[in-house]
């Protein structure tokens, strides 16, 4: 009975060392961020971004695109969800696509370059479908999950540079970013952002 009493209670004290010896979870990095400057221009949650997104495209270059004048920064940061006469037109574009990267507000960040000149460069950026409005989320979630498919998927953090550039068509919104050394940056700050569709080869 003794013996009995004895092996009970020493079970009962052993008993929760398992759960105490478990791992704690370990953190992916895939709490979601999204950003803040200019968001609801980036995308299309402003009043005018679904109007702006149903245009027709126009035909540009990257070389054209990176000589367009830019707003000043006072000027940026008064238009937290107003845009400026670029910002209002959808653009196709042949590009080389050169490298691309997670960036920590969760938008997939693409350097593009010009096809005859990879020295002249911007960047086209698609957002995460949980960091835009609801009728945009399956949207965006997809043509993510197309671009990792047909360009491998963006690391978190550091650019990837692609072995070798790919030639691209890609529709986008025009936009002004503010400039803080990011890769592949326009000296304008002019971006592709939001990316409405990016498909491999040249634009026909």
């Amino acid at each position: 009975m003794k013996k009995a009493l004895l092996t009970s209670l020493l079970f009962s004290l052993l008993s929760p060392l398992p759960s105490l010896c478990q791992r704690s979870p370990v953190s992916t990095g895939a709490a979601q961020h999204c950003g803040v400057e200019r968001w609801p221009v980036k995308t299309l949650t402003d009043p005018a971004g679904e109007t702006v997104a149903s245009a027709s495209p126009t035909l540009g270059t990257v070389a054209e695109l990176v000589m367009v004048g830019a707003p000043s920064r006072k000027q940026l940061l008064a238009a937290t969800s107003s845009r400026f006469a670029h910002e209002k037109i959808v653009y196709r574009v042949s590009v080389a696509v050169i490298g691309d990267k997670e960036e920590a507000d969760s938008d997939f960040h693409i350097v593009l370059a010009a096809p005859g000149n990879h020295s002249t460069m911007l960047i086209a950026e698609i957002p995460s479908g949980s960091c835009t409005g609801p009728q945009r989320a399956n949207f965006f979630n997809d043509l993510r999950a197309q671009f990792a498919k047909d360009f491998g998927k963006p690391a978190a953090g550091k650019l990837r540079r692609l072995a070798q550039p790919v030639a691209a068509c890609v529709t986008g919104v025009g936009f002004f970013d503010f400039l803080h050394g990011q890769d592949g940056v326009a000296p304008n700050g002019f971006e592709l952002h939001p990316v409405l569709s990016i498909v491999k080869g040249p634009c026909r």
